[in-house]
Formats: structure tokens, C-alpha cells, sequence
């Protein structure tokens, strides 16, 4: 009965003690706006996705910024997705790559009432040395 009370105590702790890492590393290996963790990129300083719909037109945007230092192009792919059931499937597609640190766009696509949507942004930055991928997924709308 010792033996079990020892196990159980020892199994306790190693759970508390690995809660407590994965705070610690969560919090030392990303940045924090608000309540969300976001990932840190050694080239990327940010990329961002979003979502409007007015009427049966959605506005797919994505945007990403590299470091000024290292950076020389960036690409991004934006996917927008309509929900089908549990799953996300892929409507429209549209890639863009340029030179310089910065990039930004914005496509319009048809979309059906009552059928919701979101927007999947994949971006690469290059460098002189190689190159860096992010994304990111904006939140989901319901056409009116």
C-alpha cells in the first residue's frame, strides 16, 4: 500500500513539474499578444491573414514583413477556404512573390450565402542564405 501511495505521489509531481516546463518554454520561446501565443521567426517580423464579406464577394488579405537586414523577396500563397462539414476545403488560390521586405495583398472572390469562410495565409521570406516559411489563418465568417 506504501509503494502505491509513492507511486501515485511521484506520478503527480512529474505531471506538475511538466506543466510547469511547457509554461516556461511557451513563455520564453514566443511572444504574447493578449491571451494568444504566437511563434517567433528569426526573418519574419509578421505575417497576417484576413476576412471580409459583404454581400456574395469576400476580400482575401495577407500581408508579411521580413527583418530589414536580412531579407531580400518575399512570397505569399492565399487560400480561401470554405467550411464543408469538419473539413476546410481550398475555393481559390493566388500566389504573389516580390522584391524587398514587404508584402501585401488583396484578391476578391464570389462566395455563397450561408456558407462560412476563412483565409490561409503561407508566406516565405528569402535571404541571402536561404529562407524562412510562416502562416497563418485568419477567422472564420458566415456569407450573408
Amino acid at each position: 500500500m506504501v509503494k502505491r501511495v509513492i507511486f501515485l505521489l511521484a506520478i503527480v509531481t512529474l505531471c506538475a513539474l511538466m506543466s510547469v516546463t511547457t509554461e516556461a518554454f511557451a513563455s520564453s520561446s514566443s511572444s504574447r499578444l493578449g491571451n494568444e501565443i504566437l511563434p517567433m521567426y528569426v526573418d519574419t517580423i509578421y505575417v497576417n491573414s484576413d476576412l471580409y464579406i459583404s454581400g456574395d464577394t469576400a476580400t482575401a488579405m495577407a500581408s508579411v514583413r521580413g527583418r530589414t537586414s536580412t531579407v531580400k523577396s518575399c512570397s505569399i500563397t492565399i487560400e480561401l477556404q470554405e467550411k464543408v462539414g469538419l473539413l476546410w476545403v481550398t475555393r481559390s488560390t493566388w500566389s504573389v512573390s516580390e522584391n524587398g521586405i514587404e508584402l501585401s495583398v488583396s484578391r476578391n472572390c464570389k462566395v455563397k450565402s450561408g456558407k462560412t469562410y476563412r483565409v490561409k495565409a503561407k508566406s516565405t521570406v528569402y535571404t541571402t542564405t536561404g529562407s524562412e516559411s510562416a502562416s497563418t489563418t485568419s477567422s472564420s465568417q458566415t456569407a450573408p
